[in-house]
């Protein structure tokens, strides 16, 4: 009965192999996963209130796009979308190279009407405001929180952003042409403890604007 319950003694030098079946694999999570729980973890109450402002200022550009009719400069830059769109003779001068490719991406897509024709300006007018967002650990927050709020609510760019046309899309670029050279350091470069602006990188914000309008 002993002999039945005692194990068999292996052979001197023979190996035995064991076989681990109970064991569950070790999953370490997605480095995608891991990457945007470091983003998370990283947001500020800065980032709260930027997005906020970003709220408001979808609030002011978005909201009821078509209460008034287009002004009659606003009708010539919509009707060459219409008329290219409806493969219409285009009759009408293309005033915005941008707004009318754009605009006629959106008319392809079967969208019509006064809010199709500001779309366009609306969407470009609230990237202007959100780009301030990129100023985050550079400046301190309530520099470019202040200047965020004054741009979302600001009666001139709200205007300009609910205006079919290619201004919004100029003002856009020129703010991202602008936060891209400061922080690489081609623009604004420190002497003697003042800030001088480079005659040449702000032609080629006017060359480009002009390019884009």
């Amino acid at each position: 009965m002993a002999s039945e319950l005692t194990p068999p003694i292996p052979a001197p030098g023979a190996t035995e192999d064991v076989i681990v079946n109970d064991v569950a694999p070790v999953t370490r999570p997605a480095r995608a996963t891991q990457r945007w729980r470091g983003r998370l973890r990283s947001l500020t109450v800065a980032d709260g209130v930027m997005a906020l402002i970003g709220g408001l200022a979808l609030w002011f550009r978005f909201g009821d796009l078509a209460r008034l009719p287009l002004s009659p400069a606003e009708a010539v830059a919509a009707l060459a979308s219409r008329q290219f769109t409806s493969t219409a003779p285009l009759d009408v001068p293309v005033i915005s190279p941008a707004y009318f490719t754009f605009t006629n991406l959106l008319m392809g897509l079967g969208m019509d009407g006064d809010a199709a024709a500001r779309l366009v300006p609306a969407v470009f007018g609230l990237l202007t405001v959100l780009l301030l967002w990129t100023w985050r650990g550079r400046v301190r927050p309530v520099v470019w929180l202040t200047a965020a709020l004054f741009m979302a609510v600001s009666p001139l760019l709200v205007a300009v952003s609910r205006a079919a046309g290619g201004d919004a899309i100029a003002l856009f670029a020129l703010m991202l042409l602008a936060c891209g050279s400061v922080f690489s350091g081609s623009v604004v470069s420190r002497s003697v403890g003042q800030y001088s602006v480079s005659s040449r990188s702000v032609g080629r914000w006017a060359v480009v604007s002009g390019l884009i309008h």
